[in-house]
C-alpha cells in the first residue's frame, strides 16, 4: 500500500509512505491510510484470482481533471494483470514506460455508475506490460 501526494505539473506524484500488512485490517495499514483517499488497486493475476493486490491512496482527495500520475515500481512493474479505480478516477492511461511515455492503453469508466474503472483483466495487449499510470476524472 502506498500513499501519494499531489504532483508538480510535469512529474509523478511523490510517494509519501509505503506500508505492508497481511490484510487491510492490519493496524499499521489502518493508521497509514487514515484520512487518505483510495485511488486504485492493482491485481497481480486477472480477476485477482488468486488474491494478490496492491492499493494506492492519495492525500489530495478524489481524482479531478488533473488526476494522479503513478509510477509502478518494484515487483509490480510489468506485472499488473488487472486493476480497479475509486473515487472519481474514471479515466486511466497505462504506459509501457516508467515516465508516462511510450505506448499506452486507455480504459474509460465515464459510463460506469461508480465513476470508476473496473478492469479485472487489462487484456492480452497490456497484461504484464504497465510501468506507469495517469488516472483522472473525465466528465
Amino acid at each position: 500500500m502506498t500513499v501519494v501526494g499531489e504532483a508538480p505539473a510535469d512529474g509523478a506524484d511523490p510517494a509519501e509512505s509505503t506500508t505492508c500488512g497481511a490484510s487491510v485490517g492490519d493496524p499499521a495499514i489502518q493508521t497509514a491510510v487514515a484520512g487518505k483517499t483510495l485511488l486504485m488497486e492493482w491485481f497481480y493475476h486477472a480477476n485477482n484470482n488468486p488474491s494478490d493486490l496492491y492499493r494506492y491512496y492519495g492525500t489530495a482527495g478524489p481524482c479531478d481533471t488533473s488526476g494522479y500520475k503513478i509510477k509502478v515500481t518494484g515487483q509490480w512493474d510489468n506485472n499488473i494483470s488487472g486493476f480497479n479505480t475509486w473515487n472519481d478516477c474514471n479515466e486511466v492511461l497505462g504506459y509501457d514506460a516508467p515516465n508516462f511515455a511510450g505506448a499506452h492503453g486507455y480504459w474509460d469508466g465515464t459510463k460506469n455508475p461508480c465513476v470508476c474503472v473496473v478492469a479485472h483483466w487489462v487484456g492480452p495487449d497490456w497484461n504484464d506490460r504497465i510501468s506507469s499510470f495517469h488516472i483522472r476524472f473525465k466528465r
